[in-house]
């Protein structure tokens, strides 16, 4: 995290103009995720990010939601599809997801207290010099989630 007094000032900007402005809103497509472990995936998700189950399939998938933010998690266990757990191994590759919000602020301000008490530390959050606020959190089965806020130039100014 860059100069924690500087991430303050604009995430206060951030949340102050999120309080005039409509609710929050991430990409509207429900975003996949392959997960090894669905389970345990759907719990992360719940846990320490706060999002909630709006639907699931057993040893399939499991539909999350936070404040209109759609993650699919899609299980790659071989479970029911005829092959054996090493070819269901074999899929999972961990990636990079980037999902694009607006008003996260303050989903950041609650996040940072479940990231510590879940024992990952605090946010790995920055301000880019393209005036995009970056979080990036990796997830309990090796995919990193990287939010990007995109902010004025008035939430950015340094004081």
């Amino acid at each position: 995290m860059k100069d924690g007094n500087q991430l303050d000032k604009i995430l206060g900007r951030a949340q102050d103009r999120e309080s005039s402005s409509r609710p929050p809103v991430w990409n509207r497509l429900a975003h996949p995720i392959q997960v090894q472990d669905l389970a345990r995936a759907t719990a992360f998700y719940q846990q320490t990010l706060g999002f909630r189950l709006a639907q699931s399939v057993p040893h399939c998938l499991s539909w999350m939601r936070h404040d209109g933010a759609d993650i699919l998690l899609l299980a790659t266990s071989a479970r029911g599809r005829g092959r054996g757990a090493a070819a269901a191994e074999a899929q999972h590759q961990p990636k990079v997801h980037r999902i694009t919000t607006h008003g996260m602020a303050r989903w950041f301000a609650g996040l940072e207290s479940r990231l510590k008490i879940s024992g990952m530390g605090g946010l790995d959050l920055n301000l880019q010099p393209w005036n995009a606020l970056e979080l990036r959190i990796e997830d309990s089965e090796g995919n990193t989630l990287v939010w990007v806020e995109w902010l004025s130039e008035k939430e950015t100014r340094h004081d």
